[in-house]
């Protein structure tokens, strides 16, 4: 390939530069008059932004001159993409053009901002968790992947028939699904969302729950998502009529409140620390803790009305 030739006759003489370093000065600082022109011997020049600048200095250089001193100037690449020496000439005048146009470094910061930047980072320290609760939220996190993994690895151990009847007790069609594969993945699904609702796994989408005191006292605790907890007998006639509605509530409000139900007799100690006088007693909690109570047997719009005030 032939050399790149110059867009001018030959290089400018001393004033013409003096002029072209002018009119950048000019043009930078916001200058809109006419061209400047040289009025020597040596052609007219007419000065613009978008000339290329001319050194009769980088010519004498050698290849890995040129390229060193386009790395210097964060031209590597343009470096790396040029093949002969004229290539490299070029590259380098118009990176020595943009060098000379760039706009000079921010000044350092006053004493105000860097005031401003300390008190930023003091408000950011003061608001991160201390070294022990950062450790408890680390390990929580760790055990909840540990059991979504678990109750994944039993999902993909089951077999055809057990997963079939597992989408059947949450009343989920399998019918369109013909793979092993297949099932395992509607299923698996459906047990993420069923511990993103409730992490325990005890209380299921759309289901009410009968838990021991224990179970109980455990997801009384968890503020992860609204409960609603009916305290009943068996021997209680209005507690059975009323079971059918919280089947049907806890249908209508799949995945936003957990309905559970403990029974008196088995769980006297926490019937009597949440002080139930007569059953059925419904108590709404909110964040762990109780918001409202209702003593006596509800019809769904009335149970329903009950988690629209005081759970949702």
């Amino acid at each position: 390939r032939p050399p790149a030739r110059s867009t001018l006759p030959h290089p400018p003489g001393p004033m013409a530069l003096a002029l072209l370093v002018l009119s950048t000065l000019l043009s930078a600082s916001g200058w809109h008059g006419p061209p400047l022109r040289c009025r020597s011997r040596v052609p007219c020049m007419v000065v613009r932004m978008e000339i290329r600048v001319t050194d009769e200095g980088i010519a004498s250089l050698s290849a890995r001159e040129l390229k060193d001193e386009l790395s210097m100037l964060g031209e590597g690449a343009a470096a790396a993409a040029c093949f002969e020496k004229s290539e490299l000439v070029s590259a380098l005048r118009l990176a020595r053009a943009r060098a000379a146009s760039s706009p000079p470094p921010p000044p350092p910061p006053t004493e105000a901002a860097a005031a401003t930047d300390t008190a930023g980072a003091a408000g950011a320290a003061a608001t991160a968790p201390s070294p022990a609760t950062a450790a408890m939220i680390t390990a929580a996190f760790a055990a909840a992947r540990d059991y979504v993994e678990d109750e994944r690895a039993q999902v993909r151990g089951l077999s055809v028939p057990e997963l079939r009847q597992r989408l059947a007790d949450r009343s989920v069609g399998w019918a369109d699904l013909f793979e092993k594969s297949e099932l395992v993945a509607r299923l698996a699904g459906l047990v993420a969302e069923e511990l993103q609702f409730c992490p325990s796994g005890r209380v299921p989408l759309g289901r009410v729950a009968e838990l021991s005191e224990d179970e109980a006292r455990a997801e009384l605790a968890d503020g992860t998502t609204p409960l609603l907890l009916d305290v009943y007998a068996k021997w209680c006639g209005p507690c059975q009529m009323m079971a059918p509605h919280l089947e049907k509530a806890a249908l209508e409000l799949k995945g936003k409140v957990r309905i559970v139900k403990v029974d008196t007799d088995a769980a006297t100690r926490l019937s009597g620390e949440l002080q139930v006088r007569g059953l059925p007693t419904l108590i709404a909690f909110k964040s762990g803790k109780p918001v409202h109570r209702v003593e006596g047997a509800l019809s769904l719009k009335a149970i329903l009305q009950l988690c629209e005030q005081h759970c949702l």
